[in-house]
């Protein structure tokens, strides 16, 4: 079954000159990430891991991201 999101937000990521676009998702149990995109770079996505805050998904797209 397919879970539709109550809402979707791109944030962008920013390290030095690189930037890169996280797109999450809200559902009613907490926010998840969906991708992080960067040009020219294959794009990321986390597992199912849903995060309680807006900023805490933002926080570990960065991560992701870094990593």
């Amino acid at each position: 079954m397919h879970v539709v999101p109550l809402e979707e937000r791109s944030v962008e990521l920013h390290n030095g000159a690189r930037a890169a676009l996280a797109t999450l998702h809200r559902f009613d149990s907490g926010w998840q990430i969906d991708v992080v995109a960067e040009p020219d770079v294959p794009d990321l996505t986390d597992d199912d891991t849903l995060y309680p805050t807006l900023q805490a998904a933002r926080d570990a797209a960065l991560r992701l991201w870094l990593t």
